[in-house]
């Protein structure tokens, strides 16, 4: 539920479509659409300052009854009319199972019936679409693709055709991948929107084990949900079975397979990277083509109707990589990824995240929020901290290193060198990083002439701290000379002199 209802949301208020068509897509009444809708203009709200509320939270923004079940099962219509066909069925029994399943979930029988009346009106009907610009991308396979002379494997390598279309404006995307693993499914996506320098509303995928988990079910894998979140996209895959649902896209593929692969189809390719940039030559020369339906070609079209639509990229760009399982944030507000230790806010403590590992980066994310970002350790045990993730009490002992502070130290002299190597001389080293960081500060304050014969001084009395070089900078005693040796002592009365002594002497 809490998965539907951040849907719900996103969908009611990060787009431009319909009650009618918003509800059809997320599984709910139009009615709730605009309930949504009504409530966020309301309170002046929109999804980028509800998208990082916890589900609790963004549940009681809109629903008095926190926890109440905002979505319903769409039943499929088609199976069912095919079942009632059979001897002794009846709406009714189709309902009854229907529900079984998920009472929760399932439509009143009124409801139920309501849908499957408005499911007959519409199923013998051919409507023509008009895809508003920025709304929506379709993304197929080809079935037809290239391959290249591998010289490491020493064999062949067949590749896949991943090909994306633009509704409105139809402008096509094409690049190669050796799998359709969802890896190089979703490094197609980005690749895709880096091509178009913008993100749509909608991507309709096809229903691959890479898109979806049980066709029927149409559930959203859950690196596509990630990926999803990430480019701020909404994810909506075509039923089983009803190619009406990416006709677009069916015909993109076959423009793509007449347009660019069969001029490749005789040349010898050794990479991947070249079957890229060959393709990416003549899909450049098809979206420039001019049609003749319209007389003007799709990058035409696109730069003057859909490009500024588009939604911006994300500032991080996808990489591809592994989802860890939920991770508790321990005490010492760090996490345990790939045998390596990595920060997170402090005050996720004792909260459960999840990690996103891939080739450099760890990303790390609460509620598929993204909460921290670290490059990935090639050290074993190696603990990545940010100092901003720390308690103000904790920062400064990250803020430097000791290697830092003393190689800094170094370019200051010979005397503040010694100084700041002084300050890690004691059992627990780090515990030097407070004194070190200050002295810089002084240093920074008083400049560094001031600070280096401020060092020598404090060498010469063999007071190497902290507290002596601040004091011998504050009253400028550094500036004052040595103290002179007196050899010779004037005569006096009340100067007795050796002699005088040396008598007393028995």
């Amino acid at each position: 539920m809490a998965e539907d209802l951040r849907l719900l949301v996103q969908t009611a208020l990060n787009t431009s479509t319909s009650p009618t068509d918003a509800a059809e897509f997320v599984g709910c009444s139009p009615v709730t659409i605009r309930r949504y809708r009504r409530i966020a203009k309301e309170k002046s709200l929109n999804w980028s300052m509800l998208h990082g509320l916890d589900d609790a939270s963004l549940d009681a923004t809109f629903n008095k009854d926190v926890g109440r079940a905002i979505t319903k099962r769409m039943p499929d219509y088609a199976a069912l009319i095919q079942e009632l066909k059979k001897p002794g069925v009846t709406k009714m029994l189709l309902w009854e199972e229907y529900r079984e399943s998920d009472p929760y979930t399932a439509y009143k029988y009124a409801q139920f019936t309501h849908h499957w009346r408005d499911y007959e009106e519409r199923n013998d009907l051919t409507m023509r679409m008009w895809h508003p610009p920025g709304r929506s991308v379709y993304v197929d396979y080809s079935g037809k693709g290239l391959q290249f002379f591998c010289r490491e494997r020493n064999r062949p390598i067949s590749v896949q055709i991943f090909v994306g279309v633009l509704g409105h404006s139809m402008r096509i995307f094409a690049h190669a991948t050796e799998t359709q693993q969802s890896s190089d499914f979703l490094l197609s996506h980005a690749e895709m929107f880096l091509y178009f320098g913008g993100v749509p509303e909608f991507v309709v995928s096809d229903n691959l084990k890479a898109a979806v988990i049980g066709a029927g079910a149409r559930r959203i894998n859950p690196q596509y949900t990630a990926f999803a979140d990430q480019y701020d996209v909404l994810i909506d895959p075509a039923r089983p079975l009803r190619p009406q649902d990416k006709s677009m896209v069916e015909n993109a593929v076959r423009i793509v397979q007449l347009w660019v692969l069969a001029k490749l189809r005789n040349m010898q390719f050794f990479s991947l990277e070249e079957i890229n940039r060959s393709i990416r030559i003549y899909l450049d020369l098809l979206n420039a083509k001019q049609r003749r339906r319209t007389g003007e070609s799709r990058d035409a079209v696109f730069e003057r109707e859909e490009k500024h639509l588009l939604r911006t990229l994300p500032s991080i760009p996808y990489s591809p990589g592994t989802w860890t399982g939920k991770i508790r944030v321990d005490k010492t507000y760090h996490v345990a990824v790939d045998g390596s230790w990595y920060s997170v806010p402090y005050d996720l403590v004792a909260k459960t995240v999840r990690a996103h590992v891939s080739e450099k980066v760890v990303e790390i994310f609460l509620e598929r929020k993204r909460v921290a970002t670290h490059r990935r350790s090639i050290v074993t045990g190696e603990t990545v901290t940010e100092p901003m993730h720390c308690p103000s009490n904790h920062r400064i002992y990250h803020l430097h290193s000791e290697s830092e502070l003393n190689a800094w130290a170094s370019t200051v002299g010979k005397a503040a060198a010694n100084v700041m190597h002084e300050q890690f001389r004691r059992s627990r080293p780090q515990l030097g990083i407070p004194n070190g960081s200050k002295l810089m500060a002084l240093c920074e304050q008083y400049g560094k002439e001031a600070f280096e014969l401020a060092c020598a001084r404090a060498v010469e009395i063999q007071a190497l701290s902290f507290s002596t070089v601040k004091s011998l900078l504050q009253s400028g005693r550094y500036r004052e000379p040595e103290d002179p040796i007196v050899n010779d002592v004037p005569a006096h009365s009340n100067i007795r002199g050796a002699d005088y002594y040396r008598e007393k002497t028995p």
